[in-house]
């Protein structure tokens, strides 16, 4: 019987707590281990804000949301697909869990489309491609996956809003 992952979001600013993270990543390696399989989306606000203070960009924020222009989309990427994306799956291949880490725009596992153009390069999520994760998320497996999607140029989105249709994988 094939059992269906259960989808955590794991937010940026939990990431900055050493206690909190190395918790959550023994906590969610011993389920791991009882056999379920777990869809990890990631955030990394405060790492994106942290890069982008060292680079000197501003940061502006709308209702919440980052503003974000080419050259913040790029300090985005850097922070969540790599910088994040890749610290999160060391943490728990140290604990002895096959992790997989994924990019949004990776196969196009994420859709993408802006909405407020005056948020920049910043869009909400029409479509999940779940046949992307097939195959990652056999029992006691973890895969990763942070928020840019493609849409002509990348875009950044707010990655809770991916999680309804992370099993879906249907437009809306």
């Amino acid at each position: 019987m094939k059992t269906i992952p259960v989808v955590i979001k794991y937010g940026g600013h939990a990431m900055t707590v050493p206690e909190l993270s190395r918790a959550f990543a023994r906590d969610l390696t011993d389920l791991a281990r009882g056999g379920r399989s777990f869809i990890v989306v990631h955030g990394g606000g405060p790492q994106i804000s942290s890069l982008l203070k060292r680079l000197n960009i501003e940061s502006r924020f709308e209702q919440g949301l980052r503003v974000t222009d080419d050259a913040t989309m790029e300090a985005v990427e850097m922070v969540l697909a790599g910088q994040v994306n890749k610290a999160v799956v060391a943490q728990f291949v140290q604990q002895g869990v096959r992790a997989c880490g994924v990019c949004g725009r990776d196969a196009s596992l994420l859709r993408a489309e802006v909405r407020r153009p005056e948020l920049g390069n910043v869009g909400e999520v029409t479509k999940v491609d779940p046949a992307v994760l097939a195959g990652r998320t056999e029992s006691g497996k973890l895969v990763l996956f942070e928020g840019s999607a493609p849409r002509g140029v990348f875009t950044q989105v707010k990655i809770t809003a991916a999680e309804p249709y992370a099993l879906r994988g249907t437009e809306e």
